[in-house]
């Protein structure tokens, strides 16, 4: 199936402010990605840029969801969009959305079966929770690097996968492929 940028939702599990940095560092006891940076390295490292990048993101008719919970991935579930990228934080065997840690096995349980969509996971290590998933799900694509991720790489990464799939609509594995080769 050839997608487009309007098939794509971001799922944005990260602060997108400084209010929001805030919350999630005063929710210590459910979140964790906001207390391994003081708030100006966040700001400098990621955030001035993903405000930047935001809108052309939107512009390209992606669809950005800030402040993404764990109810917001269920509803992404349900609706069966056809591309969910998850932009979000990992620790050991919880994936850290909007509203703090979920564990991995509950994430999967919601997932059904028969699930045949993309999930592109913008996050550290998942390979504990990829392999879940394909087990329960085989018709699920999902596309990950199990290793550190950086979010400044990419918020211009997916830009770069957006324009691409705006000039050339093609499957989202095809399009992934070529804009991450053409990176490195």
């Amino acid at each position: 199936m050839d997608i487009r940028p309007s098939d794509c939702l971001i799922g944005m599990c990260l602060p997108e402010s400084k209010k929001s940095f805030y919350h999630n560092l005063r929710n210590f006891d459910r979140n964790d990605f906001t207390s391994t940076f003081p708030w100006q390295i966040y700001q400098w490292q990621f955030l001035a840029t993903y405000n930047e990048l935001k809108k052309p993101i939107r512009k390209l008719g992606a669809r950005i969801e800030e402040r993404f919970t764990f109810q917001s991935f269920r509803s992404a579930i349900d609706r069966r969009e056809p591309v969910l990228i998850l932009f979000a934080h990992w620790k050991e065997n919880e994936i850290e959305f909007y509203d703090g840690l979920v564990a991995i096995d509950e994430i999967v349980n919601y997932i059904p079966e028969n699930y045949n969509k993309v999930i592109d996971l913008c996050v550290c290590h998942p390979g504990p929770f990829v392999e879940k998933v394909i087990a329960k799900c085989g018709h699920c694509t999902i596309r990950f690097r199990n290793e550190k991720s950086y979010p400044i790489f990419w918020i211009h990464f997916y830009r770069t996968l957006l324009l691409e799939l705006n000039s050339h609509p093609s499957p989202y594995k095809d399009a992934f492929e070529k804009t991450f080769y053409s990176f490195f």
